[in-house]
């Protein structure tokens, strides 16, 4: 297990970063999505 530490540490900041740029686009398109539901509410 040791011997995976390594690959597990590239492995999980490779995925975290993607992750966090996953969710900055999901935030977006939420925002996006709120503002045009309030335009479309009277």
């Amino acid at each position: 297990m040791d011997a995976l530490q390594p690959a597990w540490q590239a492995f999980n900041e490779n995925s975290s970063k993607s992750t966090r740029e996953a969710m900055k686009s999901a935030v977006r398109a939420a925002e996006a999505g709120c503002n045009a539901t309030k335009d479309m509410i009277p």
